[in-house]
């Protein structure tokens, strides 16, 4: 993860000296199993993302699914609840940030924003009046990667000209990234 983190931030740090658009940076994340997220998302705050986003390890959410990607030991409520315990865990990360995300260089604030409360297990992408809030990063969960990347691509923020994405704490998140990436959804 250290080498994962050390290559983000010189891959940034080279794109930003060539361009004078804002660049927003996102952190799209899942863990499963027993592993702390917590300290996992704590490494990570090294690279400033601007918005975190969480989805299960599964492409497309329709009926005919790939069957690789099922896991019939997890119940879908689960597998949701856990993208929804690493949005707080990231959340609360945020809150003892002792300086203010770099959005805050050229998002207003917007006076209407809510601050982030606790998170449901079910999918719910944010407003953008919440991307605004320049105290902490944004955080979203959906319910699938491929929902995710198309956020990420055409809903994040329609002015913003370039979007950093680290997609990482899961292999299986990778790769069902790459299949949607691979077809054009993003």
């Amino acid at each position: 993860l250290q080498a994962c983190i050390k290559w983000f931030q010189k891959s940034v740090l080279e794109e930003e000296g060539t361009t004078r658009d804002p660049v927003v940076r996102v952190l799209l994340f899942n863990m499963t199993g027993d592993r702390d997220s917590a300290a996992i998302l704590g490494l990570l705050q090294a690279c400033q993302f601007d918005c975190a986003v969480f989805c299960p390890n599964i492409t497309n959410i329709s009926p005919d699914s790939s069957g690789e990607q099922v896991n019939y030991t997890v119940t879908p409520e689960r597998v949701m609840a856990q993208c929804a315990a690493n949005q707080t865990a990231w959340d609360q990360l945020c809150r003892t940030r002792t300086t203010p995300s770099r959005a805050a260089a050229f998002w207003a604030p917007d006076p209407g924003a809510s601050r982030h409360g606790a998170a449901a297990p079910a999918p719910r992408p944010l407003s953008r009046a919440t991307c605004r809030n320049p105290a902490i990063p944004s955080s979203a969960v959906f319910p699938c990667i491929s929902e995710a990347l198309r956020w990420i691509g055409s809903e994040l923020e329609p002015e913003l000209r370039r979007v950093q994405v680290l997609i990482t704490g899961s292999l299986h998140l990778v790769g069902g990234a790459l299949k949607c990436l691979e077809f054009g959804l993003s």
